[in-house]
Parts: structure tokens; C-alpha cells; sequence
């Protein structure tokens, strides 16, 4: 028997129902000309970026495994502070504030891509979640499991992007039929803390599935999430392996092919590319034996609300 919200509720309120938890429909604080382009300059030196790959970025171990802070420049706090982008947090949030959340504070209710998905089950995992998501290509995702042993549910940050994704994936949470995991039924609402055209505008081409192939006696899967895990926080919806026996221009060497499908571009799959991408530059032997690329996010089976992607 399906659970919904009307039966037996739990012993305190579902944390989700907070007001705090929902966009409130504000319009963002207006920059002007000068201010809107040092915040597309500042983006272009986040995260360490230096022209010494395809990507122009170099990579930087991510804060959650080093435990380093991250500090904006005192330029970029002024603008923060414009934006109002503090004050639109949780009381208790302690997270970093980064260029990313600067960019996504100028974002407006009808272009915020952000949803705050609920009821979910208390021991969701993400390979559950993603299985019900055909809606279009996913940003970011960030799962909450629950605090305490007397609330029953999970609730997930789920970030698409393109709008119309974000509306399709809603719009079929609010039907009849309505989205189930397990005997759960899916409930959500635009997040308050937006994301939008200006946030998502360097993630455009990427994807949150990687492909990597190289020769087989180099790696496995098993040592490449190891070796991923060692420098980026991160979990996976998916992962696959195969050996290829007749992949082209390798002098018949046997290949393995790994697939693995982050939860987020940012900060995951843009970090792991890099990260790999490097690594094979100064280690392997033959490095023109790899190839590291984005694939298609299954998400985006349907075919709508697709950002693009390099193959």
C-alpha cells in the first residue's frame, strides 16, 4: 500500500514543510552592468582554473576531502552582500560561499532550475532516485538523509539544467499518478536556494557521466573510484566495466571501458575529468592510449530539457 502524506504521520513535522525550505518568490537584487561582468570574470578564475587543459582549469582537490576554506575575494564579498545571498540561508547553514552561489543569488523564481524533493524513503539510495528521473539532464543533486531516528524520510537537492526539465519532473510529481519510490510518494517544491542561467552557464557541454578508457592492464574500476576518492567527495548512481577486444587504433591491445555516472557535474564529474585527464598526462606511458570524455546523462532519455553534452 502506497504511504502519502495523509496516513499516519510521523511524531514531528516532516522537516521539509519548513517555509524556509521553499523559493519565496522574491526578486533578486539587480546588478548593474560593471558588476554583472567582474562576476563572469571572478567565475572564470574559480576553482584553481589556469589554461593548462581543455577545460582551462587545473585541478583542485575538493574542500570536502582537504578541509581547506574557500575565501572570496573582498570585491566579490561586497557583491555577496548586495545580493542578499547570506541572508537567504538556513540560520544553521555552515557551508562556503563560493562564486557559484554569487551568480545563482541574481536569478529570478521563473528561471530557477533548483527543486526540493521530499518523502523520499529514509534510506533512499541515489540509484534509486536517478532511476525515476527521465526528465532531462541533472546539474547537482545533494541527498539529506534523516537526523533523527524519528523522522521517516529523505529529502534530496535535486538541480536540472534547463527550467523546462525541472517543470516536467514537478508537473509529474503533482499528477495523479505521481512519482513512487518504493511505497513512497515524491512530493517537491522550487528550492529556495536558486540555481539559474548565470550559475549554469560553465557547465554547459558537460554531463554527470563519465566514460574512460585505457589499456587493460593499467586500471580497473575498483582502483579508479579508489584513486577518485582519494581527491573529490562524491557517490555514484551507476558503474560499469567491460573489456574491449577490438577498439580501434590501439595495435589490437585489449581496452577496458569504465562508465561511471556521478551525482553532480560540479564539483564531481567536471572535477573527475580533470583529475583523470591530468593524471594520464604526466604519468602514463602512452597517454594517447586513453580517452577520458562525457557521455549522455540516461535522464535525459526522453529527450528533453538536454543543456548538451561532449562526446
Amino acid at each position: 500500500m502506497s504511504r502519502h502524506l495523509s496516513d499516519a504521520p510521523p511524531k514531528q513535522p516532516f522537516p521539509f514543510t519548513h517555509p524556509s525550505n521553499e523559493d519565496d518568490g522574491r526578486r533578486p537584487p539587480q546588478l548593474n552592468a560593471g558588476e554583472l561582468e567582474l562576476l563572469r570574470e571572478a567565475t572564470k578564475l574559480a576553482n584553481g582554473s589556469t589554461p593548462n587543459n581543455s577545460y582551462g582549469m587545473a585541478f583542485k582537490k575538493s574542500s570536502a576531502v582537504s578541509g581547506a576554506d574557500l575565501k572570496l575575494p573582498a570585491n566579490m564579498v561586497k557583491l555577496a552582500d548586495k545580493l542578499q545571498v547570506m541572508s537567504n540561508r538556513k540560520p544553521n547553514y555552515k557551508g562556503e560561499m563560493t562564486i557559484y552561489d554569487l551568480l545563482n543569488a541574481t536569478t529570478s523564481p521563473e528561471e530557477n532550475t533548483a527543486l526540493y524533493v521530499s518523502t523520499l524513503p529514509g534510506d533512499v539510495t541515489m540509484k534509486e532516485i536517478y532511476a525515476v528521473i527521465s526528465h532531462g539532464q541533472v546539474h547537482s543533486s545533494s541527498l539529506l538523509p534523516p537526523s533523527r531516528p524519528e523522522h521517516q524520510f529523505s529529502v534530496m537537492r535535486l538541480v536540472f539544467m534547463t527550467r523546462i526539465a525541472a517543470e516536467k519532473f514537478l508537473a509529474d510529481i503533482n499528477s495523479q499518478q505521481g512519482i513512487m519510490i518504493r511505497d513512497c510518494r515524491l512530493t517537491a517544491t522550487w528550492n529556495r536556494e536558486r540555481v539559474g542561467p548565470l550559475g549554469l552557464e560553465r557547465y554547459q557541454g558537460m554531463t554527470r557521466c563519465l566514460r574512460i578508457i585505457g589499456p587493460k592492464g593499467d586500471f580497473n574500476k575498483g582502483t579508479l573510484i579508489g584513486y577518485l576518492r582519494k581527491y573529490i567527495d562524491f557517490p555514484l548512481t551507476y558503474e560499469s566495466e567491460a573489456v574491449l577486444n577490438n577498439y580501434a587504433a590501439t595495435e589490437k591491445k585489449e581496452m577496458r571501458e569504465i562508465v561511471l555516472h556521478f551525482g553532480s557535474i560540479r564539483s564531481q564529474a567536471e572535477a573527475a575529468i580533470i583529475l583523470l585527464r591530468e593524471t594520464i598526462r604526466k604519468y602514463a606511458t602512452r597517454p594517447e592510449e586513453f580517452m577520458v570524455t562525457f557521455v549522455a546523462d540516461p535522464c535525459d532519455r526522453k529527450g528533453n530539457g538536454t543543456a548538451g553534452s561532449q562526446m
